[in-house]
């Protein structure tokens, strides 16, 4: 049997769970265009290697090939294109942490029984493993959302850096060809 003090840091976990699965959605929703690009860069890279497979296709191999072909196209089906946790993933801890809440309600107003104390029990749980889940997932998107951002950033650093080095190499010959020639260029 529950005690009072017991249902009642349950109903506040599970309101404030239920806030932080609003709270992570909230956060995901401005970084979903990063993470669907990411999503889109995988895809496009799955099917470009099947088409340079296909194209490499040779007759004296063609069964080591194929079984590429089909490793490639098996990726290419389990990819996602939209994280199926952000929809159905989400809504379902949230009801989860929705149900809880209603349940540590009852058992307030006097309607308590072993039942309800069972349902208590398995929606808060079940609600935290899934939050747990869905956080894992989420932090996954966005490591792989940044590290993208990150390498085309560390990219275009690469080219700004050598732009530069040439734009201040060309300089500096064309300052030591002045010096040369005895003319001040300042």
């Amino acid at each position: 049997m529950l005690t009072e003090t017991a249902v009642s840091a349950i109903l506040q976990a599970s309101i404030t769970g239920a806030g932080l699965v609003l709270a992570v959605y909230a956060l995901m929703t401005p970084i979903l265009d990063n993470i669907l690009d990411v999503r889109g860069k995988l895809l496009r890279g799955k099917q470009e290697e099947f088409d340079r497979l296909r194209s490499e296709l040779l007759y004296e191999d063609s069964n080591r090939k194929i079984k590429k072909l089909e490793a490639v196209h098996e990726e290419i089906k389990v990819l996602r294109a939209f994280p199926k946790y952000l929809g159905w993933g989400i809504l379902i801890v949230f009801l989860l942490y929705f149900v809880s809440i209603m349940y540590s309600s009852t058992w307030f107003t006097g309607q308590r029984g072993n039942l309800s104390e069972l349902i208590l029990a398995i929606s808060f749980t079940s609600a935290n493993i899934g939050f747990l889940l869905v956080g894992g997932y989420n932090i996954g998107e966005v490591i792989r959302a940044m590290r993208e951002r990150w390498k085309s950033l560390e990219k275009a650093k690469k080219e700004a850096e050598k732009t530069t080095q040439d734009e201040l190499l060309k300089v500096k010959e064309e300052l030591e060809a002045l010096k040369r020639r005895n003319i001040n260029p300042t």
